[in-house]
């Protein structure tokens, strides 16, 4: 068995001093489904306080066609 490493440079952050990372860019870098990162991050069985210190949800609405929107929900990882 040969284990491929993905050539995709993780997209990292530092804002504010704290180092970030969304759920999307997770997603990309070990070629997962976005929806499947984001239900593992939610089902994660830490504290609220763990949670929401390193974890925010950023949603924002998406143009879909005909007038029509959705809510696009990214997970931002942050230490």
């Amino acid at each position: 068995m040969t284990l491929q490493l993905s050539t995709i440079t993780p997209k990292v952050t530092v804002h504010n001093g704290k180092t970030i990372t969304t759920s999307q860019d997770v997603a990309d870098y070990f070629g997962k489904l976005h929806k499947d990162v984001l239900r593992k991050i939610e089902s994660l069985e830490y504290s609220i306080e763990f949670t929401s210190a390193n974890f925010y949800a950023h949603v924002q609405k998406i143009d879909i066609g005909n007038g029509a929107t959705r809510e696009s929900k990214t997970r931002v990882s942050h230490q």
